[in-house]
């Protein structure tokens, strides 16, 4: 099975751990949280946002040096793209900037971008229950086929 061990379940910072801006503290925190689970894999999950309404899609990021991650990443956006949406036709993208979530711990690492709610229509998707039942189970689909297990109902 899966243990699923969570960073944050709202949009709150967290302060477990001190810095100079409550955006680090809130990354430093959920850096210790990710490295006290010792986890096997980190699955950092998003919404994104760009200025223009253009943009739309699902996409897995991964940090450019790490094969394992980009394993994952792999995995996780074949698995979206078999959901034969309109929004997950994208491909797994590497980040050129570093990102401290993926970076933060030895194991592999990914953000999952699961739309723009920059985009009215990405936005609509991410507010229906049946298509978040889909784009969470596409994504454990992933996680699962990386790991070599057998999906579970």
């Amino acid at each position: 099975g899966v243990f699923v061990v969570y960073t944050r379940t709202n949009d709150t910072a967290l302060k477990l751990v001190e810095s100079n801006t409550r955006k680090r503290s809130d990354m430093f925190s959920r850096g210790k949280i990710i490295n006290d689970a010792n986890a096997d894999a980190v699955v950092s999950i998003h919404a994104n946002y760009f200025p223009s309404e253009v943009r739309r899609g699902a996409q897995a990021f991964f940090e450019r040096k790490d094969a394992e991650s980009f394993r994952l990443a792999t995995a996780v956006q074949d698995a979206l793209n078999v959901l034969n949406l309109e929004n997950t036709k994208r491909t797994y993208s590497s980040l050129t900037a570093e990102k401290y979530i993926l970076a933060c711990s030895p194991s592999p690492s990914i953000i999952v971008e699961c739309g723009f709610l920059s985009n009215p229509q990405d936005e609509k998707l991410l507010q229906d229950a049946d298509y978040l039942v889909l784009l969470a189970r596409a994504i454990a689909e992933g996680i699962f086929a990386f790991f070599d297990m057998d999906t579970v109902d």
